[in-house]
């Protein structure tokens, strides 16, 4: 039984990192920087979005950030400004809290 939930938890991560490689497309190339400005000066401005809140780590927002990115033609990803907001919430008599992220980002397609 164990082997059996170990095998269909594996299925299911290569499903689904394989899903968020064909709806978006190269999302593992898009680069992140976090100086304000790219790097590389041959660069357009695409987009600005922001990380939705409810992500809790960083790393969830810079996923977020490169996937986005690839809706917009966008190979580098600026993040411009980061916070954490602290969260709490009361269900079935139990408080759960936690600190999750969120942050800014601007969007370039450089060369």
């Amino acid at each position: 039984m164990k082997l059996q939930t170990i095998l269909i938890t594996i299925i299911a991560a290569l499903t689904l990192s394989g899903c968020a490689s064909l709806k978006y497309p190269g999302w593992e190339m898009v680069r992140i920087e976090e100086n304000g400005i790219p790097s590389t000066k041959n660069c357009t401005y695409k987009a600005q979005m922001s990380c939705p809140q409810g992500l809790f780590t960083a790393n969830d927002c810079y996923d977020w950030h490169k996937k986005t990115a690839t809706k917009y033609d966008a190979n580098t990803v600026v993040i411009t400004s980061s916070r954490k907001v602290a969260t709490l919430s009361i269900a079935n008599n139990f408080a759960f809290g936690g600190e999750q992220t969120t942050s800014l980002a601007d969007y370039y397609n450089c060369k």
